[in-house]
């Protein structure tokens, strides 16, 4: 309230010091503006200097501080009307006041403010007056323009004041572009719930139905009657009573009209309208009768509309607030009648059923759509499993594909050596839970005891086509049980023997596709010894292939030296590359061989040769792939020499080594304009093999010969000078790239030299090198840590000044602190962390997991720091950030962040903190636990409001990780938090608190300790081959953890149709009977012909405002369709128009005041048989009691469309009091 006096007092101060700023310019002799209005901006003073003094008289009433600081003009004010006497005083004085306090910036601006305010209020003034349409355009299009450009105009202008000029433009005589232009500057003179309000207070509803009721030729009008209606539903709140009041239900009734018409082009703009009210206010969509119509594009194929719709009733039916307008086992369980209820066959029908499985699938996906789909004892689930008894293959083939989304089971192309080492990481990082995985556990489990194991075992037992079968063996693992038990029974039938080939298709299935997903208890029992002997197997198959490659007799070595070609012709076309391999690889590695194929034969000369540079023959090779082989032939021939002392002397004295040196040092020296091409040019390098020769040199490094031979031909010489080129950093790159750096030597003070280059691309370069080197970490780490060496360079590369390198430095030496022999070794150089601002944060946190890592970070102050940023920002954060990660990885989106997130959650402060006795004690000192405890408690007397549920999910997320090691366990324990934690996963109403409370309970298992104390609370831990936990938790009790109590839809208000005044005269009667049954599809034809005929027999009737409006009320409180609507409202022939407007709501006025004073219809008798209806009603699936008999023959079909009958026999089939309280069940009338 203070902040809005302050405001409006200012700008009517600047109102006044603009003026005399203006004056004062036309008395120096300024030029004005043609168009500027001085009566306009004379009345805009007058308004302000009358403000004026109350405003201040206001603010000083407030009792703030803040009025002494404004500056006062009420003198200003006063003195205004004396200008034209006192110009030159008044003027100068004001104007030096003025331009003293805000400058002479700031009187510009403010002048040219207010300028354009006065200007834009005279446009919209203007609007009532102006005659042609195309300046009622402009003028409306030069107004929103000026708002675009500048939103801040908005909050000086009063919608209220100009709204009746604008009203003037939507009338039906104004033309449809007029009307759409007035929809459009409405939407963006809109501020606030206030605002729209007002347009609600003036009428603005019948304009907006009767324009979305008309045809195709008025789309331009209707789009932007939708996007004002769009606005205004975003200014709606939460609160049913005050939507109503901003959105009238009549305007969402025309919406749904247009969103349930196929053939309506703006079908799905309506439909994301109504898709909007999901999280903004659902009960207001419930009211209107949305709901009904956004359940059913949820499955519609044809529309892009259902996945967005299913991620926000996601939202609604998290919080019991907004679940309670949906009533259970009924609504939202309409997707599934794409499995249940499909009639048919063909593509149609096929893409219904696909619709639906998309939408069922991101429900199972959530633990909103999980808990919810779990209501009414597990029906939604059920009926999922035995639709999978489906006779018809695509529907079943449809439902097994879902199944397999769900379960995350896809095949994945992963090459030997990649699994490999995943699964070496696996079995040497430390055991963290998955939440992929525990999410999966429980939906698993939730499956199974809906009966998947047996509809699967059953489907396995048939027969059927290829691909069910395929799909059946990749699921199968839940019902391995049952056909294990059917296979070694003694069943001779058909069964026995189905079921025995499913478990052999299984078994082939792993076995041709090992990646395959299968849970974590089976992937992980084992697998380290099974690694360790693959490993062992792997090596002693290549020594025996090569012991036995090597032991050849006389005659097969000299046929293989034949048969390579080599020694037939020097042109290596011919040669055969494969031949070459086996020989490199096997018997030259015999000195013997190797002696006799270097000595007795040119065998070995001219394979060398091929490879020297100045040939240009293997350097001239096109980069392909097929001539990969003879880089690969290269470096195994380099190999095998360095093996034996015949083939390094002999490598010694060759010529390609000094020739790869002269090469690299003719690099600088040979000039461009010669025409000399070097060998190493960069076209030549980009191309050819030329490149690879940096492969050969990395081969050669790789032992202490290698690297004697590269000393002695001075090629560590030519690459130094490279590094000094400024144009060559191809070939830095490729040398960082290539060589090897496991001994110590030229090759490291390289790449030393690479990561404090000038050029930034080139320390990034060497610094991601850095980065494979150490990749992956168990392999390359094993129990002595990272290589000295490597750390050191990493920690130094951290005060690097680009911001890139930095952050790749912080993100390596985070993965590889995982291990704590690295770990201690990064601690011992002690780096300044607090350097590199936020970035190091995270690995400052894994510096908090030792003893060690806790004191240093206490000597920087960081704890202390930390401990109050996350209490106060980071905790909220984290939380944010991995369910965010979490709900992109069930649905598949990519994430935006540069990580991948694998399902682990990434590391909390809490949890790293209390990893040691010493953060223990900070945390105690910090009492933060204490506050922990209080928020978690305050869970069962809490109304659960949006602030509350998103911070206990932080706290919850931050419990989690505390308890997840020993000694945080015991801190837990002390606060008795783990029984709560327990209560809120099993009985939260809110859906998502349960599922943040399970992965809470997930991050507890990872201890002995937890899973101990966890089985006393009733949650199962799972345990590996070694009695190690693996993070994965399920309830005991199943049916208590998922089980939801059932809700009462609540009241809701009865139509207004109720309080208005009961029609008297029989043709009123006749003409609302008529127009209620135009909701009906079966009597809306032969009721369109009764209103025409009664039209032109009594068109006084329809000239009335009084029959306008109980039309106008019917429509929104009844559901018609589109053309209906459209009928009713082209019945009426008067205009509408703003003074018509008026006359209707005058007209509900006096509807209503005369419900109390009526009396019975002057023809019927039985006015007052039945008491007048409650104003509540609730939302009931089933039709209620007391339903006329006759109605009840109507909707079976019994009344059929009889040209010939008449309106009155129509009127004896509803009760006479149904015209009064006009209630609609499926559009017929009902009492």
């Amino acid at each position: 309230m203070l902040q809005r006096v302050q405001q409006e007092l200012e700008d009517a101060r600047n109102v006044v010091a603009g003026a005399d700023e203006l004056e004062r310019r036309l008395e120096e002799g300024a030029p004005v503006e043609s168009d500027v209005d001085l009566l306009a901006i004379r009345a805009v003073l007058a308004q302000a200097r009358k403000d004026i003094p109350a405003l201040e008289a206001q603010l000083a009433r407030e009792n703030d501080p803040a009025a002494a600081e404004l500056p006062s003009l009420a003198q200003v004010a006063n003195g205004v009307a004396g200008r034209e006497t006192t110009a030159d005083t008044s003027a100068s004085s004001t104007s030096l006041a003025f331009n003293s306090h805000f400058g002479e910036a700031a009187a510009e601006r403010r002048l040219e403010d207010w300028a354009s305010q006065v200007a834009l209020e005279r446009d919209l003034d203007s609007l009532a007056h102006l005659q042609d349409a195309a300046q009622r355009i402009r003028t409306m299009d030069a107004v929103v323009e000026q708002i675009e450009r500048d939103p801040t105009v908005n909050f000086a202008l009063r919608v209220d004041r100009h709204l009746p000029s604008i009203m003037e433009c939507l009338a039906d005589a104004a033309g449809t572009q007029v009307r759409a232009g007035a929809y459009r500057l409405l939407r963006h003179l809109m501020v606030d719930a206030s605002d729209a309000a007002q347009l609600t207070r003036h009428h603005l509803e019948y304009f907006l139905v009767k324009t979305l009721a008309r045809d195709a030729r008025f789309d331009f009008e209707k789009q932007h009657a939708l996007r004002l209606v769009r606005a205004m539903v975003e200014h709606a709140g939460g609160k049913l009573h005050e939507a109503r009041g901003i959105v009238p239900i009549g305007v969402l009734r025309a919406v749904i009209a247009i969103a349930d018409a196929p053939e309506e082009k703006l079908r799905l703009a309506a439909l994301e309208v109504l898709g909007e009210l999901i999280v903004r206010n659902l009960a207001l969509l419930v009211v209107s009768d949305g709901l009904r119509t956004v359940l059913e594009a949820l499955s519609d194929s044809l529309l892009d509309f259902g996945r967005h719709a299913a991620r926000l009733f996601l939202v609604a039916v998290d919080h019991p607030e907004t679940r309670q307008w949906l009533r259970p086992g009924i609504d939202l369980e309409v997707v599934l009648a794409g499995f249940t209820e499909v009639y048919g066959s063909g593509a149609l029908v096929l893409e219904k059923v696909k619709a639906s499985a998309e939408i069922v699938a991101m429900l199972l996906k959530s633990w909103s759509g999980l808990f919810y789909l779990n209501i009414n004892g597990r029906q939604a689930v059920t009926s999922l499993v035995d639709s999978l008894s489906n006779q018809s293959p695509g529907i079943r083939g449809v439902l097994l594909d879902m199944l397999l989304d769900v379960f995350s089971v896809r095949c994945r192309t992963i090459s030997s050596s990649t699994r490999a080492t995943k699964q070496a990481e696996d079995q040497m990082a430390p055991r963290r839970c998955n939440l992929v995985d525990q999410y999966l556990a429980i939906l698993l489990l939730v499956f199974a005891e809906a009966g998947l194991a047996d509809a699967l075992a059953t489907l396995a037992t048939d027969q059927q086509d290829a691909a069910t079968a395929s799909k059946v063996s990749r699921l199968i693992a839940t019902a391995l049980p049952k056909l294990v038990a059917l296979t070694l029974s003694f069943d001779t039938s058909d069964a026995r023997r189905f079921a025995s080939s499913t478990i052999s298709s299984v078994d082939a299935s792993r076995r041709r596709d090992p990646g395959t997903r299968l849970p974590r208890s089976f992937a992980e029992s084992g697998s380290q010894i099974s690694l360790q002997m693959a490993a062992s197997q792997r090596q002693r198959v290549a020594a025996a292939r090569r012991n036995a490659a090597s032991r050849v007799d006389d005659i097969t070595f000299r046929n293989l030296l034949l048969e390579s070609e080599v020694l037939s012709t020097r042109s290596e076309v011919p040669w055969r590359c494969d031949i070459l391999l086996d020989l490199v690889e096997g018997p030259l590695r015999d000195p013997r061989r190797l002696e006799e194929a270097t000595k007795a034969t040119k065998f070995m000369s001219r394979l060398l040769g091929f490879f020297h540079p100045y040939s240009l023959r293997y350097s001239d090779m096109p980069r392909t792939k097929s001539n990969e082989q003879w880089t690969r032939l290269a470096c195994t021939l380099l190999e095998t020499l360095l093996q034996t002392p015949e083939g390094y002397e002999y490598l010694a004295e060759d010529q390609m080594l000094r020739q790869i040196a002269e090469s690299l040092f003719q690099i600088e020296t040979v000039p461009t304009a010669s025409g000399v091409e070097s060998v190493f040019s960069v076209l030549r390098v980009e191309r050819t093999l030329t490149r690879d020769y940096f492969k050969l040199l990395g081969a050669l490094s790789r032992t202490e010969k290698g690297l004697r031979l590269l000393d002695q031909a001075k090629i560590f010489t030519a690459i130094h000078r490279i590094a000094e080129l400024r144009n060559r950093d191809d070939l830095v790159v490729l040398v960082i790239q290539n060589l090897d750096y496991t001994l110590d030597g030229h090759a490291r003070v390289f790449l030393g030299r690479a990561l404090t280059s000038s050029f930034k691309h080139i320390r990034l370069v060497a610094t991601r090198h850095l980065e494979t080197l150490l990749s992956p970490v168990p392999s390359r780490l094993g129990d002595g840590g990272a290589p000295d060496w490597v750390v050191r360079l990493l920690v130094q590369q951290l005060y690097d000044s680009a911001p890139e390198i930095v952050r790749t430095v912080v993100g390596v030496l985070e993965r590889i602190c995982q291990d704590e022999h690295t770990l201690d070794q990064v601690l011992a150089l002690q780096p300044a962390l607090e350097l590199v601002g936020d970035l190091g944060s995270g690995l400052m946190t894994r510096f908090l997991s030792t003893t060690a890592g806790v004191r240093y970070l206490s000597s920087l102050d960081f704890i202390q720091q930390e401990l109050h940023t996350w209490f106060e920002e980071l905790n909220l954060q984290y939380m944010v950030d991995v369910e965010l990660a979490l709900a992109a990885t069930f649905s598949g989106d990519e994430l935006s962040s540069e990580r991948h997130f694998d399902g682990h959650p990434p590391p909390h402060f809490y949890g790293e903190l209390v990893r040691t006795e010493e953060g223990c004690k900070y945390l105690r000192a910090a009492g933060h636990l204490e506050d922990f405890a209080a928020i978690v408690s305050l869970h069962e007397d809490s109304d659960l409001d949006a602030d509350y549920v998103v911070m206990l999910k932080a706290v919850l997320w931050a419990l989690g990780h505390i308890g997840s090691s020993s000694p945080g366990l015991l801190l837990l324990d002390e606060y008795d938090l783990l029984t709560q934690i327990v209560q809120i996963a099993a009985f939260s109403p809110v859906f998502s608190l349960r599922g943040t409370a399970t992965f809470a309970l997930c991050l507890l298992t990872s201890t002995e300790e937890g899973a101990e104390i966890l089985d006393e609370l009733g949650w199962e831990s799972v345990f590996d081959l070694y009695s190690r936990p693996v993070g994965l938790c399920v309830p005991t009790y199943l049916a208590d953890y998922i089980a939801t109590p059932l809700w009462d839809s609540p009241y809701v208000e009865a139509p207004l149709s109720l309080e208005f005044t009961p029609a008297r005269s029989s043709l009123q009667r006749e003409i609302l009977i008529s127009l209620a049954n135009l909701s009906n599809h079966i009597l809306a034809s032969k009721s369109s012909r009764a209103l025409s005929k009664l039209k032109m027999r009594h068109p006084a009737e329809f000239a009335s405002p009084v029959m306008m409006r109980r039309a106008m009320q019917m429509l929104s409180e009844h559901q018609f369709r589109l053309t209906s609507r459209r009928f009713v409202l082209e019945l009426f022939d008067a205009p509408l128009s703003p003074s018509l407007a008026r006359k209707i709501a005058r007209a509900s006025r006096e509807l209503v005041a005369g419900r109390a004073n009526a009396g019975p219809p002057e023809d019927d008798d039985s006015y007052f048989a039945h008491d007048t209806p409650t104003r509540l009603r609730r939302r009931s699936s089933q039709m209620p009691s007391g339903v006329p008999e006759s109605v009840l023959g109507a909707v079976e079909g019994d009344m059929t469309e009889d040209d010939t009958s008449s309106i009155d026999s129509t009127s004896k089939q509803v009760p006479t009091q149904v015209l009064t309280p006009l209630i609609s069940i499926r559009g017929f009338l009902l009492a």
